[in-house]
């Protein structure tokens, strides 16, 4: 039986903006703020995507999505400064002590409900951010880690186009898979999901790792494109920002956390001159899609569409 055009869809979709994106360097002139805008946009993408596995799909609300893209960009940056491992080496550690840092949240979770990772993840975030203002030789404090520019922003803008394709289509693969389907049925009722023979510890210690290794990839550019990896990626409002990307583009939906990611990014950037006020906006753009799109943009989106359909 041949399936449907419309089942590939997303696909094209994805790898048509993926493509887009690649011609912005050229058309734009290789306007270095344009490039730096959309690269911040592309990584928050993975960043909020990343979230969604485990909050939107699992049930597991994380407070400290950037831990990961920390604790990697971090070990980069000890291994450029101190060893002589190589560029490519010092990468693929950095990747793997990101991602196999999720044991700090899932190891302590996986005996309790998800509400507990919650907590948890709190708790490691402020953690985190203690350790690195507390050994300042190490981890250079306030200052944080930099070292000079080793790729330039027009490749690190196409990886960052690369990892954000990637990420969004290897996990909209997975939450279609059966995977995905044990995922959600953690998410709505653990006894249930115990109770047909789904292995709830071994699929929430899975999903961590494969949330923590797309973030630690997207921590990694990011290092790169800034130079420097510093305590604030630990701070409290940078993983807040992604969570609130995912609730407003939409929960348990790989595109609408994707759109959200993207479309808060660039208000990120946007508002900069005035970053005062960029929480109270925060907070009323929460308030507002909570109130009026509860399923965030996405969800609001296809319900509209749904409605249209039916009256048809």
């Amino acid at each position: 039986m041949l399936t449907p055009i419309k089942d590939y869809l997303w696909l094209v979709t994805v790898c048509m903006v993926a493509g887009i994106l690649f011609t912005v360097v050229p058309l734009s002139g290789h306007n270095f703020f344009v490039i730096g805008l959309l690269t911040s946009a592309c990584l928050y993408v993975v960043y909020a995507v990343s979230w969604d596995l485990l909050e939107g799909y699992t049930g597991m609300l994380n407070f400290g999505q950037l831990i990961f893209a920390g604790v990697a960009g971090y070990t980069v940056a000890l291994l450029e400064l101190n060893s002589g491992i190589g560029r490519v080496g010092a990468i693929i550690i950095g990747v793997l002590v990101g991602t196999f840092s999720s044991l700090l949240l899932s190891i302590p979770s996986l005996r309790v409900r998800s509400t507990y990772f919650a907590i948890v993840s709190f708790s490691v975030l402020l953690v985190c951010y203690k350790v690195t203002m507390t050994f300042i030789k190490v981890f250079g404090g306030d200052y944080g880690l930099a070292i000079s520019r080793a790729f330039s922003r027009e490749i690190l803008f196409y990886a960052s186009i690369v990892i954000m394709a990637f990420t969004v289509i290897a996990s909209r693969v997975l939450v279609k898979s059966r995977f995905g389907m044990a995922l959600q049925a953690i998410r709505e009722d653990e006894e249930t999901a115990r109770a047909v023979g789904i292995n709830i510890r071994l699929y929430k210690f899975l999903i961590c790792l494969v949330s923590a290794f797309f973030t630690s990839l997207a921590g990694i550019c990011f290092f790169y494109t800034m130079g420097h990896v510093g305590p604030e990626i630990f701070s409290m409002m940078g993983s807040t920002d992604v969570l609130i990307m995912g609730v407003v583009g939409g929960q348990g939906s790989i595109f609408g956390t994707a759109i959200g990611g993207a479309l808060l990014a660039l208000l990120l950037e946007v508002m900069r001159p005035v970053a005062e006020y960029r929480n109270l906006l925060y907070a009323f753009l929460l308030v507002l899609v909570v109130m009026f799109a509860p399923k965030g943009i996405w969800g609001g989106v296809t319900s509209l569409i749904k409605k249209d359909d039916q009256r048809r």
